[in-house]
């Protein structure tokens, strides 16, 4: 950027920014999106390595794409599980977690290692603190949109939803996508990946503890997401369930372009189509887990405690 300063007048305009819970969808949701040539979704080798800007004459025969497949086939090896419960690939988009890591403000750090103190230091800054990160988030963005022509950006990241006053205040105009599953399923396959993913960096993991902490998170980022709610304002908010998402996809495509401020295109529905086919045979192995393994029961239906399903679901 000290370089290129021209890119940091880069307009980052009317991205489209979904800040639903990790397990309710989210990815799917992003590359259905990313489908459309309109829409451009941050990969996971830009994500990781953005230094020096990409450009779409350097697109396909990028090193930075096999530096990054090569990274992720460590990562499996170490991890096999991790293609099962999160699959990802270098070229594929991607979410934002990359970002918010050089911001040094990640609280979903605290679940892939044993960090509570780290935790609580993100949870307890206050607005300007954390407008400030999202500040250089967009900043990133701008690095990232380099000599491509400008298309609206599909972002996501679980760490959106415990921060989106200020994520409102840094895109004005972005439009967000809440989207909702069953509490419970929803608990289970998070404590599942955060017990996969710190088999990483631990050699014995508690998964009691990882039921606490996935709680923890769950209910901090259910009610900070209903309190920021107002912020955006009505018409900048989409709301989908995960059930319609995956069994009617594109039906539920049709009626959330408009609210999207997108028409949607003539003949995109046979491009979906084959995205869908392609992902039934891609996926073989089924994502196992249990509530009882992480020390938790299908108990959650007060209203006091669990609020995000209730109130978003109205």
């Amino acid at each position: 950027l000290t370089a290129r300063p021209e890119l940091r007048w880069n307009p980052i305009r009317r991205p489209i920014i979904i800040v639903g819970p990790g397990r309710t969808g989210t990815t799917f949701l992003q590359r259905l999106l990313a489908l459309d040539p309109r829409l451009r979704a941050p990969r996971y080798w830009e994500l990781n390595f953005p230094v020096p800007a990409p450009g779409p004459e350097t697109d396909a025969r990028d090193p930075r794409v096999l530096q990054a497949s090569r990274e992720l086939d460590r990562r499996h090896h170490l991890c096999p599980g991790l293609k099962v419960v999160h699959p990802m690939s270098a070229t594929a988009p991607d979410e934002c977690l990359p970002l918010m890591d050089r911001a040094l403000f990640n609280p979903i750090l605290s679940a892939w290692f044993d960090a509570p103190e780290y935790l609580d230091w993100t949870l307890s800054a206050d607005h300007s603190r954390v407008v400030r990160r999202y500040l250089y988030h967009r900043t990133q963005m701008q690095l990232l949109q380099g000599r491509y022509a400008p298309r609206r950006w599909v972002l996501k990241a679980p760490v959106h939803g415990f921060f989106l006053r200020a994520m409102a205040q840094v895109y004005p105009d972005a439009s967000f996508v809440v989207t909702h599953r069953d509490r419970s399923v929803v608990m289970g396959s998070l404590c599942s990946l955060v017990a996969v993913v710190r088999g990483l960096f631990h050699g014995r993991v508690d998964l009691e503890a990882v039921g606490r902490l996935g709680t923890r998170l769950s209910e901090v980022r259910s009610r900070r997401l209903n309190d920021a709610l107002g912020t955006p304002r009505s018409e900048q908010v989409v709301r989908l369930q995960y059930e319609d998402l995956v069994l009617q996809t594109l039906g539920t495509l049709r009626r959330i372009y408009p609210q999207l401020g997108l028409r949607f295109p003539e003949g995109h529905g046979e491009v979906v189509e084959r995205f869908l086919a392609a992902q039934r045979c891609g996926h073989h192995t089924r994502h196992s887990y249990d509530l009882s393994m992480f020390g938790l029961q299908d108990t959650w239906t007060d209203e006091e405690a669990w609020t995000d399903s209730m109130a978003l679901s109205v």
